[in-house]
């Protein structure tokens, strides 16, 4: 299955604003996973991570570079030449020529025959659906 990382704006003005683009974000995940890729969305990886840890601009780019360099595509929101995240994220994936996509349309035309969800088999081992465990 074709990895997507998704790049786009996380950073804004209010927490508000930072929710938006998170919600932005998952949602192309949602329409990517639709679509039969896996999508790998960092601004949920992290979120809220700024309210709790004092991590700088490039400790959070170089989280992100490690999922980036296991990923097939960089799938760009819109508005993504106006973050700095992003924007070195796009950087990073030409240096690794990891390809750049706006679309789905894109990525089905990048890889022709790639894009089913097939549901995983279960082994003997795990016949029903298991309870973990109980609240």
């Amino acid at each position: 299955m074709v990895k997507v990382y998704i790049s786009g704006p996380i950073t804004a003005p209010t927490d508000d604003d930072i929710r938006a683009n998170v919600e932005r974000a998952d949602a192309a995940g949602r329409a990517l996973a639709a679509a039969g890729y896996n999508p790998f969305i960092p601004h949920k990886q992290t979120q809220g991570w700024h309210a709790t840890t004092s991590f700088t601009r490039e400790q959070y780019l170089a989280l992100d570079f490690d999922w980036l360099q296991l990923c097939q595509a960089i799938y760009m929101l819109p508005g993504w030449e106006e973050s700095l995240g992003a924007l070195a994220e796009y950087e990073e994936a030409l240096r690794l020529g990891i390809p750049v996509v706006r679309s789905i349309d894109e990525l089905k035309a990048l890889f022709p025959g790639e894009g089913t969800l097939a549901p995983v088999r279960r082994s003997a081992l795990y016949r029903e659906p298991q309870i973990i465990c109980e609240y």
